[in-house]
């Protein structure tokens, strides 16, 4: 490739090439019809032992849940990386049983996994970034934050009395995954 852009580590990859410009033209309402599925920037989402938890059920490019990693009741120093989510077994099974919850309330199948992706928001950014997330899609943490999380955790972070918005005062953010 041919260019004189550059976005070196860590947030590109070194040397030069051509710039790709992406438009994403109304992705609001992608499965459910709009941006706020409930209409409401937060929801409580019901549990079997009878608690609940707070949620912003959004969908911008897909449905998404978005849980702060405090609300789960995990200590704020706690490594909570894809592989320690993987290694445990109580904790994906209250996160499949968000996702669930949250399809519900979004008016989608609890019974088709793909659909909504949960998403823990860390109240401790990484250095040099503005927001931490960790994804969980099909009962799996991702090592990374897929394309269309971004869209929805950035026009979330735009969505007034969002949990994203929260954690960002509405400001634009740069988004790092654990």
């Amino acid at each position: 490739m041919n260019g004189t852009l550059s976005c070196p580590p860590p947030w590109g990859v070194p040397g030069t090439s051509s710039p790709i410009t992406l438009r994403f033209l109304d992705p609001a309402g992608a499965k459910t019809g709009k941006a706020l599925s409930t209409g409401n920037p937060c929801d409580w989402l019901p549990l079997a032992d009878g608690s609940t938890i707070r949620a912003s059920l959004v969908d911008v490019s897909n449905p998404d849940v978005f849980v702060r990693v405090a609300d789960l009741g995990i200590p704020a120093d706690e490594d909570l990386t894809p592989q320690a989510v993987e290694g445990n077994v109580r904790l994906k099974a209250m996160l499949e049983e968000m996702r669930r919850a949250g399809a519900s309330a979004m008016g989608l199948d609890p019974d088709v996994e793909s659909v909504p992706k949960i998403v823990l928001l860390f109240d401790n950014p990484s250095p040099g970034t503005d927001i931490r997330c960790l994804a969980m899609s099909m009962g799996q943490a991702h090592k990374a934050v897929p394309l269309t999380l971004a869209l929805c955790l950035g026009a979330a972070s735009q969505l007034p009395e969002t949990i994203p918005w929260q954690a960002m005062g509405g400001q634009k953010a740069i988004v790092s995954h654990c």
